[in-house]
């Protein structure tokens, strides 16, 4: 029955969190709260780590059911007390649930098809992401590169519309198309703009976006606030550009 109960918890916080920082998100790239891009890109992750150890913390506390039982077991020991322990330990039983909340338990078989449902979900967008990143390792690999820049590659890449930033599983990646070389200033602004997403660690962030994607896609406003921190993402690196 703990079981059922912390389910709700978690689909109730995910809810929760991902639309009120959905909200935030998007009042801040609409410039109606001024409050630096990167601050509040950071406190995303902070949220959310702070609802998980909600969730996991509830997930530890005990049912009313649970909370009975030891009402009677130490009930028991209570009857063996006397005198100042004896009331210390009755005020203490005194806080716990008179009658258990009435839970409805989830038959064996919808927990079967929701857990199948969660699985065939979350392997679907693992290999949604799979192709992408061998499309992005095919792209690198015919990519010319011009200059390393530390731990990063810079190429040009004549098969893209647009510029953006990688970061494979050895080396990260800054990729231009071919014609940008004929517009400078275009040219380092799209290198700078991108070099900011390494710089500031969104190339290895966004994995940890993929992995809440994982477990909470079965949530339209997860998805919603991954739109939401990209955007915020892009503003970001704008801004320090």
């Amino acid at each position: 029955m703990l079981a059922d109960n912390w389910y709700g918890m978690a689909a109730i916080m995910s809810l929760v969190c991902f639309g009120s920082l959905f909200a935030l998100n998007w009042l801040v790239v609409r410039g109606w709260i001024l409050a630096p891009f990167r601050r509040i890109y950071q406190l995303n992750y902070l949220l959310i780590a702070f609802a998980l150890v909600a969730v996991v913390a509830f997930e530890g506390t005990k049912s009313p059911l649970d909370l009975l039982a030891v009402k009677v077991e130490v009930q028991t020991l209570i009857n063996n007390l006397s005198g100042p322990a004896q009331t210390v330990v009755q005020k203490s039983v005194s806080s716990l649930p008179e009658q258990p909340l009435e839970v409805v338990p989830i038959g064996p078989f919808v927990s079967y098809v929701l857990l199948w449902f969660f699985f065939i979900g979350a392997v679907f967008f693992v290999c949604r992401d799979v192709v992408e990143y061998l499309q992005l390792r095919q792209i690198t690999r015919s990519a010319t590169v011009i200059h390393d820049i530390r731990h990063v590659r810079l190429a040009v890449a004549d098969n893209i519309a647009g510029a953006f930033s990688w970061h494979g599983w050895r080396k990260a990646w800054v990729v231009i198309p071919l014609s940008y070389l004929s517009n400078s200033r275009l040219t380092r602004h799209a290198v700078s703009h991108e070099l900011n997403h390494h710089r500031a660690g969104d190339t290895k962030l966004c994995y940890c976006d993929r992995l809440l994607i994982y477990l909470f896609w079965w949530n339209p406003l997860a998805h919603i606030w991954e739109s939401s921190l990209n955007d915020l993402r892009e503003f970001a690196c704008d801004h320090d550009v």
